[in-house]
């Protein structure tokens, strides 16, 4: 073990609980992050986040979690349509399954390069023809730390499915030129966002100070509303779905509340709440959920678990 990148100078057998905390073996979560040379340890940890939300998206699929993001998304018939966080492809499967139409545009923006390969894969294998634009390298700063650079003017249309390799949070003055000659979009989706677990490394982030996915949801969201209000048409949505517990009628005060003051300096308007219950992952090598502390502080029930959807409107016509 590296114990410079482990964090804790402790050697683990790979059969331990990671010191992370995650609640999954030393050997599915940190070991190939801890054990990787500075060059590596990007690729490292992108490459277990991957390799780890197969199983997760795998069991979603299975119980329909997708399907239902989906349906709740074409009650308003959207032809075009930004995601962030591509995963592993079966999503966007979905909703091309439930548009069920050939001329639906979809643009992802995925930062984890691991993410993009084996979402291509997946989306060949269902019959699709998906392009893909990589454009970030990453500059070792340390043995934790290090930047990401971006290569301009690789951004154009390739596709009707396009995978292009960004980061949100990141200063992208090309990407955002570029979604605003693709806009106006009908939809913009953020399902089940997550990271990595260098991402809290990025210096380019650094004045984020992102400690926790928790916090890293956060900020993907609060910038994804500020972007919708500028890239959606009249009557365009954004829907953003988290997994959580079971929502209560208090719960559910919590989340709409949390999702109007991060709409408050837009435009859009919190429309409707809704929910799915479904089975957490139970596999060895998946990606764990963690509580965070909604608006009013109370502590989150996690003995059964839900998907919810939240729809924000821009107003104008629909």
């Amino acid at each position: 073990m590296n114990s410079s990148y482990g964090w804790w100078n402790v050697k683990r057998t790979p059969n331990e609980p990671c010191w992370c905390g995650s609640g999954l073996k030393y050997k599915h979560c940190h070991r190939d992050i801890d054990g990787s040379s500075k060059e590596e340890f990007v690729g490292a940890a992108r490459r277990v986040y991957a390799r780890n939300w197969r199983k997760n998206a795998q069991d979603f699929v299975a119980q329909g979690c997708y399907q239902w993001m989906s349906s709740l998304l074409f009650k308003y018939s959207p032809k075009k349509i930004l995601d962030v966080g591509c995963g592993e492809g079966s999503h966007i499967i979905s909703m091309l399954k439930c548009g069920s139409d050939s001329d639906i545009e979809i643009l992802s923006l995925e930062e984890n390069p691991e993410c993009i390969n084996k979402s291509i894969g997946n989306l060949e294998n269902a019959g699709c023809k998906p392009a893909a634009i990589r454009r970030m390298q990453v500059v070792a700063q340390d043995e934790k730390n290090y930047y990401i650079g971006i290569e301009q003017g690789k951004l154009t249309k390739q596709s009707n499915i396009l995978l292009v390799e960004a980061d949100i949070l990141l200063d992208d003055s090309d990407l955002l030129k570029f979604l605003g000659e693709m806009a106006p979009f009908d939809a913009v989706t953020v399902w089940l966002i997550g990271t990595h677990m260098a991402r809290q490394n990025c210096l380019n982030l650094a004045q984020l100070n992102i400690r926790s996915n928790g916090e890293y949801r956060l900020r993907v969201q609060n910038k994804i509303y500020e972007i919708s209000d500028m890239l959606l048409r009249p009557g365009g949505i954004l829907q953003i779905v988290d997994r959580t517990e079971v929502p209560d009628e208090e719960s559910k005060e919590d989340f709409m509340r949390a999702h109007k003051e991060q709409a408050s300096v837009t435009s859009l308007v919190v429309k409707e709440i809704d929910h799915i219950i479904y089975n957490e992952s139970e596999g060895a090598r998946r990606v764990t959920m963690k509580p965070t502390l909604g608006t009013s502080g109370q502590v989150r029930d996690l003995s059964r678990v839900a998907m919810t959807s939240i729809i924000s409107q821009k107003p104008g016509a629909c």
